[in-house]
């Protein structure tokens, strides 16, 4: 008798245990990276912007900001297929150095990326004279940083992982 409520009980907790694993373990909160550059010496420079625990996305948004003393924007370019859609405008007409984005699914159907996807690069063109270092950052300005769900509902705990650009 003792065996047997041993096992419903180890069993039970195996159950537990489990559910508690796959809800926390592969239900990870995307994250965003942009890719850093050091010693640059050339007139161009193309940094990506990769993505991570892209699963279930229906709809991504937000800003990135630089130092346009030091850089400016020159291109931006996608050959993700699932990011069929995706919308850049750059400030660069006030030389603010901001590029926004925003992408939902032309069909309303949330996709997965596979992870360290090169998701979009921006290429820049070096100031003249740059030196130092130049933040590439992810920021709210001018559009509101937002990652939806598969519902339509805003995904809490995103990671936005900034670069850099140093200059020799």
């Amino acid at each position: 008798m003792f065996k047997k409520i041993y096992k419903y009980c180890l069993g039970a907790m195996l159950i537990c245990l489990l559910s508690f694993i796959s809800k926390n373990s592969f239900s990870q909160s995307p994250a965003f990276t942009i890719g850093s550059a050091s010693n640059v010496t050339s007139s161009t420079i193309t940094i990506p912007v990769t993505g991570n625990n892209f699963t279930q996305i229906l709809a991504w948004q937000g800003s990135i900001n630089w130092d346009n003393s030091k850089l400016n924007y020159q291109s931006v370019s996608s050959t993700v297929s699932q990011l069929s859609g995706i919308q850049f405008n750059a400030s660069v007409a006030s030389n603010t150095g901001r590029l926004s984005f925003i992408w939902i699914d032309n069909n309303v159907s949330a996709q997965t990326i596979a992870n360290n996807t090169v998701l979009f690069t921006i290429t820049f063109s070096v100031v003249s004279g740059a030196a130092g270092n130049s933040d590439v950052f992810f920021t709210n300005n001018p559009t509101q940083l937002l990652v939806s769900n598969a519902n339509g509902v805003a995904v809490s705990g995103v990671n936005y992982i900034n670069g850099s650009v140093g200059f020799s």
